[in-house]
């Protein structure tokens, strides 16, 4: 099942005795059924991840409860072909499209970041084993004048090719297998 007609969701939150506390809606674009392939759900991001070759910032979030999916989608199985995630397919098309670009002359990096947003900002970069950093905690920030919002205290590294942000994603996995498997750092400081 894949819906591709805009759905408004309107959540209502109940007290005990039914009387509405809060509410809150959502517009959907699309909701992905269980069948649907790493490919069909990377065509709907191609031609934003293309838009950030012409200046354009881009995000990509994904929201859901644990369990849905999220990972899965945007990690997948970097070396399968076939179950590729979001990020694996995104970098491949960034270097097929900045090595055209570099063949008209351009000059092109490109830097990545991993974060995690739940309860906090983690950068996925700094975190070692037992879930401790030595470095300042991601903070976000907004730019009224450049109307931008930004996150602070990020590693950013830059990268060459895509073998290379594969390797990072990979640790980054690793890291975070290691430390969602270590009791130590599930508990709260």
């Amino acid at each position: 099942m894949t819906v591709t007609n805009p759905i408004e969701l309107k959540l209502d939150e109940l007290d005990t005795t039914g009387k509405m506390i809060s509410s809150c809606s959502f517009k959907l674009d699309h909701i992905y059924g269980t069948e649907t392939s790493q490919s069909q759900i990377f065509e709907e991001f191609e031609d934003l991840i293309k838009s950030s070759l012409q200046g354009h910032n881009c995000s990509l979030l994904a929201v859901g409860q644990s369990g849905s999916g999220k990972t899965y989608s945007l990690e997948g199985q970097i070396k399968d072909p076939e179950a590729q995630g979001i990020i694996t397919r995104s970098i491949l098309l960034l270097f097929r499209e900045i090595n055209i670009l570099k063949e008209q002359g351009w000059n092109l990096e490109i830097s990545v970041c991993f974060i995690e947003i739940d309860e906090e900002i983690k950068d996925l970069f700094q975190f070692d084993t037992v879930g401790h950093t030595e470095h300042r905690a991601p903070d976000i920030k907004t730019d009224d004048k450049m109307k931008r919002v930004y996150i602070t205290e990020v590693t950013t590294m830059k990268i060459k090719d895509p073998e290379e942000v594969h390797s990072l994603l990979s640790t980054v996995m690793e890291r975070k297998a290691n430390k969602n498997n270590n009791p130590a750092t599930n508990q709260k400081k």
